[in-house]
């Protein structure tokens, strides 16, 4: 019944149901509609929630990626121009490079704990 009213370009809400029985019926599937609906909603509410944790936590570590990288190159360039000479520039250069993995180890960790924290 429904198909051809809907061919025929009418909604079910449009015509009047006669009986009670009809009534039940689309009583029945208007709360139907309205509980998949209320649940679509908050599915989707759920689903941008995760999505913002997600993009908090990722902003986070790139922002302590990025001073960390600037702590690196800053403390790169103070030593090198303090100390000129080339075979420190490379002890101290050895030490950065030390530094820029402990950051980049650092970074990961930070990824892990917020993969985690938002539940992937």
């Amino acid at each position: 019944m429904n198909g051809d009213l809907m061919r025929r370009g009418v909604h079910l809400l449009d015509e009047h149901p006669r009986t009670r029985k009809e009534k039940r019926e689309l009583s029945r599937r208007l709360a139907t509609q309205r509980a998949e609906t209320a649940a679509a909603q908050a599915e989707a509410q759920a689903e941008a929630a995760r999505a913002a944790a997600r993009i908090e936590a990722g902003h986070f570590v790139a922002e302590v990626g990025m001073r960390h990288i600037g702590m690196a190159a800053d403390t790169e360039e103070r030593l090198l121009r303090r100390h000129p000479y080339q075979r420190q520039a490379a002890r101290l250069e050895a030490v950065v490079d030390a530094l820029s993995a402990l950051a980049a180890d650092e970074i990961t960790l930070l990824a892990l704990h917020s993969r985690r924290a938002s539940g992937r």
